[in-house]
This record gives structure tokens, C-alpha cells and sequence, in this order.
């Protein structure tokens, strides 16, 4: 469906109608996000054996590591939640 004027549309629509939210397609979500996520585990083991990483940098690499989970699992992030946006999907239509 990616090459369908169907999914252009639905792309534009889903963009200006959430301009906060951001969820992941095609090859970043297949090739470069798992590359990204196993880089940034082996240098946090890099870091931990040098101990050069503090606790706050590994909370906060642990919360970015969860949300690129999130996405790889076809979730959403980046939700505005004074808009209302619901965190969770209604149904597997939502994927």
C-alpha cells in the first residue's frame, strides 16, 4: 500500500492532523531504528566497563531506549497530552 495514493493521502492527513505524534515506517522502523538501538546498548556497555557513566545518564539513555522500543512495536511517541491524544491504540487497525 506505501506506493498507493491511498497511503499518500492517508500520510498527508495523519501529519497535519497530528503534527506532535511520530510513529515509524518502511526502513527506519526495518533496518536503521533495531541499528541505532544496538549502538547505543554497546556503548552503554562501552561507558559501564570504563565506569564513566553516572546513574542520570543511564536513566535517561534507558527512557530514550524505551521509546525507540515503543516505536519499533508500532507505537506512538512524542504524544501532546494536553490534546488529548490517547497513549494507546483502540484496536489492531491502529497499527
Amino acid at each position: 500500500m506505501k506506493r498507493t495514493g491511498a497511503f499518500a493521502a492517508d500520510a498527508s492527513v495523519q501529519t497535519e492532523a497530528n503534527p506532535y505524534i511520530y510513529k515509524t515506517i518502511g526502513k527506519e522502523k526495518e533496518v536503521f531504528l533495531p541499528l541505532w538501538i544496538l549502538i547505543a546498548r554497546g556503548l552503554a556497555k562501552v561507558l559501564e566497563r570504563q565506569e564513566t557513566m553516572t546513574a542520570e545518564d543511564r536513566k535517561e539513555l534507558e527512557e530514550i531506549l524505551n521509546k525507540a522500543n515503543a516505536l519499533l512495536e508500532g507505537q506512538y511517541v512524542g504524544l501532546p497530552k494536553q490534546l488529548g491524544v490517547r497513549s494507546y491504540r483502540v484496536s489492531e487497525g491502529d497499527r
